[in-house]
């Protein structure tokens, strides 16, 4: 008899459980699922996210796990879709999001974003001009990066990117190595990546000219994640930046800078992205 009791309260308070899920859809469980876009190769993502994501589980007392995408699409698609609790993404991903799906924007990294064109350290290649008829790497079409690079191309003397091929790769570090090994004259890659390569990699390119300056990547929480968890989020982020010299290094060691509030201004200077952005979409899905 009480071992029927047992199970018949424990039945009971599974269905008030369940009732208070499908009541309050935003009540989250105890994993979070912390959203990093596919910009690095899974093991160079994973080596520098890692100790945030450590640090934030040890700070909101969760269990967080890191999860990606195959392409950029597929992260788009997902994070639309709360596949992700919290999300590191592009900041034009990021401007849409909050546009269409009233995804909030935290916080961006202080660095601006620039990209970087590169070739090799013996190429002919002078100036973008030259870059007609050849082999142009970029990452993934929908990054911001290729896309500002491909602005760059239309905006050169002779508008050169109907004349050239472009090869698109699955990220940044994989179009510098393309380049270095050959399989590209030129590419782009987010700045400052190049000095973080390999020796055999970095030694052997040259910077044949940068884009202008964006807001770097940005940090968004899914329309579903309560403003008090948003809170506790932004908190712990803060304050790890304010602590030791060992827990600064956290954020600063994923080579983006500090992780600062988001302005109004940020998002005025990413509008004009993202009509080509929808453009870019389009062509993904048909």
């Amino acid at each position: 008899m009480k071992l029927f009791l047992f199970l018949f309260l424990l039945f009971c308070a599974q269905l008030t459980q369940a009732a208070e899920v499908n009541q309050n859809p935003k009540k989250l469980n105890k994993v979070l699922r912390l959203g990093l876009l596919p910009y690095l190769s899974p093991n160079m993502l994973h080596r520098k996210w890692r100790p945030l994501a450590d640090y934030l589980q040890k700070s909101l007392g969760r269990r967080v796990v890191m999860v990606s995408a195959p392409n950029f699409s597929s992260y788009v698609n997902r994070a639309e879709s709360g596949k992700y609790d919290f999300y590191m993404t592009a900041p034009h991903f990021a401007v849409r999001d909050s546009i269409l799906n009233d995804a909030t924007v935290l916080m961006r990294f202080s660095n601006d974003l620039q990209g970087d064109v590169v070739v090799t350290k013996d190429s002919d290649i002078k100036e973008i001009k030259d870059l007609k008829n050849k082999v142009f790497a970029t990452p993934d079409k929908l990054a911001i990066i290729t896309l500002i690079g491909e602005k760059l191309l239309k905006n050169s003397e002779i508008d050169i990117l109907d004349s050239i091929r472009v090869n698109h790769l699955p990220s940044h570090n994989a179009v510098l190595l393309a380049v270095s090994e050959g399989r590209a004259d030129a590419g782009i890659a987010v700045g400052g990546l190049i000095r973080r390569m390999p020796p055999k990699v970095n030694n052997n390119l040259r910077v044949l000219k940068r884009t202008e300056l964006h807001p770097h990547a940005m940090i968004v929480a899914h329309s579903r994640i309560p403003n008090s968890e948003i809170e506790l989020f932004k908190k712990s982020i803060f304050d790890l930046q304010k602590g030791t010299e060992k827990l600064k290094s956290i954020v600063r060691d994923i080579g983006f800078g500090n992780l600062i509030p988001v302005t109004e201004q940020d998002i005025k200077r990413l509008r004009p992205i993202l009509p080509l952005l929808t453009t870019k979409i389009k062509n993904v899905e048909n």
